[in-house]
């Protein structure tokens, strides 16, 4: 357990997010940044860039605040960044600021993609995901050396692809983005209890199957946290597995990392 909580240390307490990354709103408020990062390693061709993904967006009650449309001609090439920033035109009333507390990455071209992170911001907010937390809760992976915050953290990446292309198991991800910052607190947590971060369907599960309209769970009334960032009920936020334990156990053993599962 002790290799688990220096994974959760390193991933949620030493990186930060580099504001620059993220695009600049065209009207304060009234709009949503994001960027995502496309692992890979800079030897040889590893075929981890693909089609811009479809990304969606929802406030702290489950409403949506607006989506980006992927595209399949566009391509994000491995170690590379793409960003963005749209208007919050599916809030009610439309172009109110909104916080986007959850995040939905899919693709619905066959070209698949291996994403390493995740930033989003909004109305004040800004938070950060990192393909290792995905990683170690068993989703397809593939290492990566593109370097993230201060040039110091290389996040693994992981896949999504629509047509499962080579066993690809996962056509998106959706996660409750507060959940992934850094507290003591939620540290302890993750690492005592595991299954509060990879057995909680509304604070991150990998799809099978999502389209670019599809709906997410959400905690539903919001969660409430202890002063030190953890949940305040715990049992509350366990669903079920969200990931195969099989896959979990492969993929952790591999690269020495205990699996959290157990």
């Amino acid at each position: 357990m002790s290799t688990f909580l220096g994974f959760v240390a390193d991933v949620l307490g030493s990186v930060v997010i580099p504001l620059a990354v993220l695009a600049k709103s065209p009207e304060s408020g009234s709009s949503t940044s994001f960027a995502i990062g496309i692992g890979g390693l800079d030897t040889g061709d590893n075929n981890t860039g693909g089609s811009i993904p479809h990304i969606a967006f929802w406030d702290i009650n489950g409403h949506r605040i607006g989506q980006y449309k992927g595209d399949e001609d566009g391509h994000i090439n491995q170690n590379m960044e793409h960003k963005g920033s749209i208007q919050n035109y599916q809030t009610v009333p439309k172009g109110e600021a909104r916080q986007p507390e959850y995040v939905m990455i899919s693709t619905q071209e066959k070209d698949a993609i291996c994403i390493s992170y995740v930033y989003a911001s909004g109305n004040g907010a800004q938070w950060a995901w990192y393909g290792d937390i995905g990683f170690n809760c068993g989703a397809d992976w593939f290492l990566s050396n593109f370097k993230v915050g201060s040039g110091t953290y290389s996040p693994k990446c992981v896949w999504i692809d629509h047509d499962h292309t080579n066993n690809l198991r996962y056509q998106g991800f959706s996660l409750h983005m507060p959940d992934f910052s850094s507290t003591d607190d939620r540290v302890t947590q993750f690492t005592n209890n595991p299954d509060t971060l990879c057995k909680s369907s509304p604070r991150m599960k990998f799809w099978e199957n999502i389209t670019p309209n599809g709906l997410i769970p959400f905690f539903k009334p919001p969660l409430k946290y202890t002063d030190g960032g953890a949940d305040a009920n715990p049992a509350r936020v366990i669903t079920k597995s969200s990931v195969p334990s099989a896959r979990l156990a492969t993929s952790a053993a591999t690269m020495g990392i205990t699996n959290p599962a157990t």
